[in-house]
């Protein structure tokens, strides 16, 4: 290694919001890397509207710091259009680099932005030499390594390439490559790859081997959490590498976390880069871990030797410092007793073992003495501790007050830390305005910079108090609100001078500072300025080459595991077989290569993760494989497969097939890809029907789809059976027992007595569903594949393809063939699972009065609805960003849905909302905008998601098959009167949400007489089981318990609801509909990251009533959807009912009681409701109740109003309310709100 250091490394830091950027700035990086509101890899984080990244970048530029916005999550072509806007924006804005995953989209950049520099992200998996050399030919400024590449290889790949490289050297790891796990995608129906991973790693499961049909449990725990990586110790080592840029980890995490994390590692890559004693502080490491880690760190994949700690199984989320055992536990004082193995401080938050919650320390005793801090050895009472707390749990310190509260003075708003070394030169001379010139030479963006000022200040001669050079300096030197110190202040002042306004020296100051930011700004945008104003007119569509004849469809067939024992020439109706590398490079498996190859067109399947020793072994024997076997083509899984196999790329003798691992979501991917010599290309299997449909249609290249076989889910530099990321010495080698693995493929050629006989065993992981994900172990290279629990078959009929793909792990060969017929005729393979109509009614009735008899646990509970969630569609709101669903139990005039939503939108919260039509006497959200003429409620997904992205907001009816299981499931508990359950019941309800795409969720819980939970009690069970769900589901959810006594508000029925909710958007709020509107909103506003304080965001929400932002946002959103919005602007343009009769008191006293159930019942006779999904609905009937409960009436007062087109049944519906308008002379006062379960 070159000891030598000619680069310094940058510090590259993470900013989830602009608190994020002032610490990372403030204490010592170079560079910031943030997200837009779009198309992000982290979703969830707040990031930054555009305007905000124009904060974002002159507060940095300003400050001498560099910008790399992520844009790096794979784009849709429908999308294509929007990222490019977005890179346009921050191009215009002056980010310096755009880091990305998306290879045409990188593309399109590279060509169209000059000057930006395109950094490939880690998600594009760049692991070795070869594909950092292709992404370097490419025209990719950065490129940032997988996280799995250890320092030997950093170092080899540095020596050889002259791309700028980045890696990571704190935070977060994944246990699979990234960009290669389709984990969250295909199991929990969030793409990773989209920005909206759900962690499945950070679950836990049990390890399973299976030998020969008895299983055993190996391991069980959070068996895919990796710790977090550290690099500290080898932090010196990694500087003389030459490597650009350092990363750190967490645009998730706060800002405490970030300004700890770089103040660390700033002092660290300083010292390394000095040449001093480098020795790292005890004291600096347990910070890094008192603000986030898990179960302590690791190094990660850094090292040579084998890291048999990578991986941390007791718990997925922070640790915190340990802080001792408890001796004791005074439940009624709530006061835990243990020696302290670190300081504590009130207002320290603390876990303990076995409680999910976590606690504040309020109270710090030693002895009868109550302290505000106390130190290591001291036994001490932390008090108040309210749970299940046993002596001897474990306790640990998730946070220090004292650490906070230190960090968060070195990014407070006014605080400038970071000072810009500047050379000013003042010019103080007679009858001459006084000029100032400022000068700086300090990169990147402050090298040779100057300006001069003059002012219109002219020094008057003063004989008897004349200015002096410190007086000037005084004024000049007060830069403390600035990023700016003055190095070198040179004064040019003539002798008896005086400046009439010493103010106004300081305000040429403060201009001439003005100027010297402007110039730095200008400077760097100026490079920028030919831009073509909208890089989207150069979007053109591509044309379609492919066919959608079925039978003239090439069938292909993939062999990820191959058996001895069967003939595979026997194999009907196949062209193309795909044979794994690690197959070729096995003698044993010569005789059925060749027999294969006579048969059929033989291709090699190239690993996705290809290291050092499997390239050796495929540059060393490619050239005898592809003759001996008259190879056909490749099929290519990774970026650097273009760079291996150079020398056949270009040949028409070879056709060249790129994976769906190359992650290909857009047309302009394939044309990349066509440029670069592949053939055909198989898309992402993430891509949902209507786009893949479109894709294939576009695509310049022939597609072939994967229509059968388990997919991989993740591959992962990690040994489940090893425990490790490395083999080593001492590892028992169940591998070798595993039927598929490496070790198995080639111990022929590693002189080992293993035979395929002997490959007797199964290795799998199981989740909290039962489900089990076949893992198969590589020890070649160390790299495990998990495959999913469930098969990928599907209909192809209507997608234009050239070929179809089957993907085989264990089918014999009678099996294969049968699944042959079906797919060559584009038909899919029927599953077992219920939505299919496998599984007889009597059966699915058994399962649900089982429930309904003996209950379930919350873990049974979230796995059914988690089944029924992902039974069908399951709507993909990555683009839009975080979405927080609100969702009613269902009540008697709310109209909240319509109102809350414009409220939420206009204060920049995305909403993308399906309702469905009302049943029975409770009215749907659906009915009620189509009373608006021409309101469209059924549109396609695609334009839903336009419309969102487009003004923030769309409301439509339910269109997709959202959790099929549970419509079914309903119909029956419906059928054996099983409907009161609280399992089923938030099972129903959470299925939905969860498949209708949203990851936070406020459940508005209705209660009394017109809910479906008649009883408080009844309600608080349903609330924290579904929150509960909402946790394990990882949702964040929070219930409000709203009083369903009587109608929300004034009005019942489609119309007059809607009427109502306008009114309501213009300022005339009913006092209940009010409460219920605020409380929703507040807290969906909290969940969506734009306001912590609940009433706090009630005032925001109600400031955007009064100032008519909500009801504008409204008008554009009926406008957006196609409907009248005169009948917005004037209510009175809506039809009125035939009928419209007034109901009169016969009585006085206050109104006691208006059954909200009895109410909706009317109006449901009224024709406002359907009593069956076919029945037509009156959209103008309805009731006004003009008296509510707590009013007074007088005898011949107006109670209620009908609207009715029948006046038979209007004569009725008056009888019906004076019997249910309940009038005493008690005045009765509800709760509106009844209780909020967070």
């Amino acid at each position: 290694m070159n000891n030598e250091i000619n680069i310094v490394p940058e510090l590259l830091v993470p900013a989830g919001d602009f608190d994020c950027v002032r610490a990372g700035v403030q204490n010592g990086a170079d560079c910031i890397y943030f997200g837009a509101n779009s198309f992000s890899a982290r979703a969830s984080a707040k990031n930054f509207s555009l305007e905000e990244v124009a904060e974002v970048v002159k507060y940095c530029k300003l400050r001498n710091v560099k910008t790399n916005l992520t844009l790096n999550t794979l784009i849709t072509d429908d999308e294509f259009a929007d990222a490019i806007k977005v890179a346009e924006s921050a191009y215009k804005c002056g980010v310096d680099a755009i880091i990305v995953q998306d290879l045409g989209l990188a593309k399109y950049l590279i060509t169209h932005f000059p000057g930006m520099e395109i950094h490939g992200s880690t998600q594009m998996s760049v692991h070795n030499l070869e594909g950092v050399l292709e992404l370097e030919k490419l025209g990719f400024s950065r490129v940032v390594l997988s996280r799995e590449v250890p320092i030997n290889e950093i170092e080899y790949i540095r020596n050889n390439c002259k791309v700028d490289l980045e890696i990571f050297v704190h935070g977060a790891l994944c246990i699979s490559y990234s960009g290669q796990c389709l984990f969250s995608s295909l199991v929990g129906g969030r793409s990773g790859n989209r920005g909206k991973c759900a962690q499945p790693c950070r679950l836990p499961y049990e390890l399973l081997e299976d030998k020969n049909g008895t299983e055993s449990v190996l391991d069980k725990g959070y068996l895919l959490s990796p710790r977090d990586l550290c690099s500290l110790d080898t932090l010196p080592t990694l500087v003389k590498l030459g490597i650009n840029s350092f990363k750190i980890e967490g645009r998730m995490k706060t800002p405490e976390y970030v300004a700890t994390v770089t103040r660390i590692y700033r002092k660290y890559i300083d010292l390394a880069l000095s040449g001093n004693k480098y020795v790292v502080d005890e004291a600096d490491k347990l910070d890094l871990q008192q603000v986030f880690n898990r179960g302590g760190f690791s190094s990660g994949h850094l090292l040579s030797e084998s890291n048999r700690k990578l991986i941390f199984k007791d718990k997925p989320n922070n640790m915190g410092l340990y802080l001792g055992n408890i001796s004791n536990y005074n439940a009624n004082r709530g006061h835990i007793t243990l020696k302290l193995n670190q300081p504590v401080g009130i207002g320290d938050t603390i876990s303990i073992d076995g409680e999910t919650g976590t606690y504040t320390i309020s109270e710090l005793i030693k002895g009868n003495t109550n302290l505000k801090n106390a130190e290591i050895g001291q036994i001490v009472k932390l008090g108040r501790m309210k749970g299940k707390i046993r002596a001897g749990a474990k306790v640990y310190k998730l946070s220090s007050k004292a650490l906070n509260d230190q960090t968060a003075k070195t990014f407070a708003p006014n605080c400038e830390n970071k000072k810009i070394p500047v050379t000013c030169s003042v010019s103080v001379k007679k009858d001459k305005p006084i000029s100032i010139t400022l000068e700086t030479n300090t990169a990147p963006f402050y090298d040779n910079v100057a300006i001069k000022f003059v002012s219109d200040i002219i020094p008057e001669v003063s004989i008897n108090s004349p200015i002096t050079e410190t007086r000037i300096a005084d004024q000049l030197n007060k830069l403390g609100n600035t990023p700016y110190t003055f190095e070198k202040l040179n004064i040019n002042l003539d002798e008896n001078l005086h400046i009439p306004s010493i103010s106004a020296l300081n305000n040429a100051r403060r201009t001439a500072i003005n100027m010297l930011q402007e110039k730095i700004m200008n400077k760097f945008l100026e490079k920028r300025s030919d831009v073509t104003s909208n890089q989207t007119e150069n979007i053109t569509t591509l044309n379609s080459k492919n066919t959608n004849n079925v039978l003239q469809r090439k069938i292909s067939i993939l062999l990820e595991n191959i058996n001895l024992e069967y003939d595979y020439t026997q194999l009907e109706n196949v062209d193309n077989i795909y044979v794994p590398l690690k197959f070729f490079l096995s003698k044993k498996y010569n005789t059925l290569l060749f027999n294969l190859s006579r048969k059929f067109d033989l291709y090699i399947y190239m690993p996705t993760i290809i290291k050092p020793n499997y390239k050796n072994l495929l540059l060393n024997n490619i050239d005898s494989i592809v003759s001996d076997y008259e190879v056909k083509g490749f099929v290519i899984s990774n970026i650097s497969g273009f760079e291996l196999l150079k020398k056949y790329i270009g040949n028409e003798k070879y056709t060249f097939i790129a994976n769906y691992t190359m992650n290909i979501f857009n047309e302009y991917s394939i044309q990349e890809l066509q440029s670069l010599g592949i053939n055909v290309v198989t898309p992402s299997v993430e891509l949902n029907k209507s786009i893949l449909q479109n894709l294939c249609s576009n695509s310049p290249l022939p597609v072939e789809l994967i229509a059968y076989g388990r997919n991989v889910l993740m591959n992962s530099s990690y040994c489940l059976l090893g425990k490790s990321n490395k083999c080593y010495p001492k590892c028992d080698m169940k591998c070798k027992n595993c039927t598929s693995s490496a070790f198995a493929s080639l111990s022929d050629n590693l002189n080992t007595s293993v035979t395929d006989n002997s490959c007797t065993a199964k290795y799998y992981i199981k989740d909290r569903l039962g489900f089990k994900f076949r893992i198969i172990p590589d020890n070649i290279q160390t790299v495990t594949s998990i495959y999913n629990s469930k098969i990928t078959s599907i209909d192809t009929h209507d997608f234009k393809i050239s070929a179809v793909r089957i993907n085989i792990l264990d089918e014999n060969i009678e099996e294969i063939n049968n699944i042959i017929i079906p797919v060559k005729n584009g038909n899919k393979l029927e599953g077992k699972e219920y939505t299919n109509g496998n599984i007889a009614d009597y059966q699915a009735a058994a399962l649900v009065m089982a429930i309904y008899i003996n209950g379930m646990t919350i873990e049974e509970t979230t796995n059914l609805t988690l089944a029924m969630a992902y039974s069908g569609d399951v709507l993909d709101l990555s683009s839009v960003g975080n979405v927080v669903d609100k969702h009613s139990t269902g009540g008697i005039g709310d109209k909240v849905t319509i109102i809350l939503m414009p409220i939420v939108a206009a204060l920049g919260v995305k909403v993308a909302k399906m309702s469905g039509r009302g049943l029975g006497f409770t009215g749907g959200t659906k009915d009620k905008l189509e009373a608006i003429p021409g309101y469209k409620t059924e549109i396609s997904i695609e334009e839903f998601i336009n419309n969102v992205n487009k003004i923030g907001i769309s409301l439509i009816g339910q269109t997709l098959n959202l959790a099929p299981a549970d419509k079914k499931l309903y119909a029956l508990r419906d059928t054996i009167n099983c409907t009161a359950n609280i399992p089923l019941i938030s099972s129903s309800i959470m299925s939905k949400k969860i498949a209708s795409g949203a990851n936070k969720i406020v459940l508005d819980v209705t209660c009394g007489f017109g809910a479906f939970m008649k009883k408080i009690e009844d309600a608080r069970e349903l609330s924290r089981t579904m929150i509960e769900i909402g946790n394990l589901a990882n949702r964040e959810t929070v219930c409000v318990i709203t009083n369903m006594n009587e109608p929300l508000g004034f009005t019942v029925g489609n119309s007059l609801e809607i009427i109502e909710a306008i009114e309501f958007l213009q300022g005339k709020m009913p006092e209940d509909l009010k409460q219920v509107v605020l409380e929703l909103g507040a807290y969906m506003v909290k969940l969506a990251g734009k306001g912590a304080n609940i009433e706090e965001n009630k005032k925001m929400l109600l400031e955007n009533i009064q100032n008519g932002k909500a009801y504008s946002k409204f008008i554009e959103l009926v406008q957006n959807q196609g409907g009248d919005i005169e009948y917005v602007k004037d209510v009175t343009k809506f039809e009125k009912a035939k009928i419209i009769q007034e109901v009169i008191s016969t009585t006085e006293g206050y109104v006691q009681e208006i059954n909200a159930e009895e109410i909706g019942k009317l109006s449901c006779e009224l024709g406002a409701g359907r009593k069956t999904k076919k029945d037509k609905i009156d959209l103008q009937v309805g009731i006004i109740l003009n008296k509510k409960i707590g009013d007074f009436v007088n005898k011949g007062d107006k109670l209620a109003t009908i609207y009715a087109n029948d006046r038979e049944k209007a004569k009725d519906t008056e009888n019906e309310l004076l019997r249910i308008y309940k009038i005493g002379q008690e005045k009765i006062e509800e709760n509106t709100i009844i209780d909020i379960i967070e």
